[in-house]
């Protein structure tokens, strides 16, 4: 899974307030202004904002993500590698982090290649 899905993903699953919550924004925005409002991943953010623990919502996220070719997306990556590091500063974070298998063990720099598991996509 690739640092922006593997954000998305868990920050919608933590519950959390505060500058994390800021940074989703941010991110959000910067992916918004980036692809428009009306894009496929934007449509592919706003279901999973609906719904976080839908899979189905999830595979779309990654899907989305994949095919606009945003995981290549310098700003993006580090926005994303951010909110996952405050993410892990927070007892509800790290449980998401947990439940995703995403391990934060190299978020400097956190490529394709990175490991992330996960079990969800098919």
């Amino acid at each position: 899974m690739d640092s922006i899905s593997a954000a998305f993903i868990a920050v919608l699953n933590a519950d959390i307030d505060g500058s994390i919550k800021d940074t989703y924004n941010i991110l959000k925005g910067v992916l918004y202004r980036k692809y428009g409002r009306y894009s496929y991943i934007a449509g592919a953010v706003k279901l999973l904002e609906s719904k976080p623990d839908f899979i189905s919502r999830q595979v779309m996220l990654k899907e989305a993500v994949r095919i606009t070719r945003a995981q290549k997306d310098s700003q993006l990556n580090l926005l994303a590698e951010a909110l996952l590091k405050k993410l892990q500063t927070t007892p509800k974070g790290q449980t998401a982090l947990k439940k995703y298998h995403i391990t934060p063990e190299k978020f400097d720099g956190l490529e394709d290649h990175t490991y992330i598991f996960d079990e969800s996509y098919f």
